[in-house]
């Protein structure tokens, strides 16, 4: 059967997890093959409008009507949410219409580095996503419709593309996540969003909290700690502003027993993405 991938409304709610024995907020934003499956996210391309130096003071802002325009959304292969940005100088004399795909990008307009990040983590999701703590989001143009994307805090991004550990601690009793430890929070150096997820089956007993550093875990704990091989984006959004008695979710991850190559190949986001069942070829 032919199998699509739309995107549908989610209400995105923080769990709470560790690093390095501080509490942290972060969203789960799912597992995607199009990330990568080695220690380096897969990137695609958006083209950012900035306005001109302004009165030789060196400094620009981002145009005031010209919205970002990007080539693939999720649901496509090669699709990612970490995006290499391109910031493109829009002409004092340009009034619109404003541009609404990338091929009507003018060749002469000029590329400019003097702005901005060189990559950001921004999700596309469905106009009626809804995210309980606040950030950044942005409205962009795909081949004329539009969309909306989540952007996240940005950290090691310009320079690479690398993934941290996220172990999640498995209760024996309901195979679910009761504990999920990082490597690095915002605050800490090689930080990214991007990770590799790991698990290690703990009792049904386990205390939350009991362990909050994911080197001493694996050093001193006696659990076997496996690799899952899924990738996925999972940034830390906050430090020590979620109560102790928040409990996360399980472990949001694809199944390949029900998911089928075909259907796995254009998989990108578990909490952002329907997988439908279209008919017969």
């Amino acid at each position: 059967p032919r199998t699509r991938t739309t995107l549908v409304s989610r209400s995105l709610a923080h769990l709470r997890g560790w690093a390095r024995g501080v509490m942290v907020a972060y969203y789960d934003i799912g597992n995607g093959p199009s990330f990568g499956t080695t220690n380096a996210t897969a990137t695609a391309a958006m083209t950012v409008f900035v306005t001109p130096v302004v009165n030789g003071s060196g400094i620009r802002a981002l145009h005031p009507f010209q919205d970002s325009i990007i080539n693939i959304v999720p649901g496509q292969p090669g699709y990612s949410d970490l995006w290499d940005v391109t910031y493109v100088e829009v002409p004092a004399t340009f009034v619109g219409p404003e541009l609404r795909a990338a091929h009507e990008i003018p060749a002469n307009w000029s590329r400019v580095t003097d702005f901005g990040v060189a990559r950001i983590n921004c999700v596309v999701v469905h106009s009626g996503t809804t995210i309980d703590l606040t950030l950044q989001t942005r409205t962009l143009w795909y081949r004329g419709s539009i969309q909306k994307c989540i952007q996240f805090p940005t950290a090691t991004y310009a320079t690479n593309r690398n993934t941290q550990r996220m172990l999640h601690l498995v209760s024996n009793a309901t195979n679910q996540t009761v504990d999920v430890l990082f490597d690095a929070a915002p605050s800490d150096a090689g930080y990214t969003s991007f990770v590799m997820r790991y698990r290690a089956v703990v009792p049904a007993g386990y205390i939350v909290g009991s362990w909050t550093d994911i080197d001493s875990f694996i050093a001193t704990s006696g659990y076997m700690v496996n690799a899952t091989g899924e990738h996925a984006n999972v940034p830390v959004v906050a430090l020590n502003n979620v109560t102790a008695t928040f409990v996360p979710g399980p472990s949001q991850t694809a199944t390949p027993e029900i998911l089928t190559p075909e259907v796995l190949a254009q998989y990108d986001h578990t909490q952002t993405l329907a997988v439908t069942d279209t008919g017969s070829p």
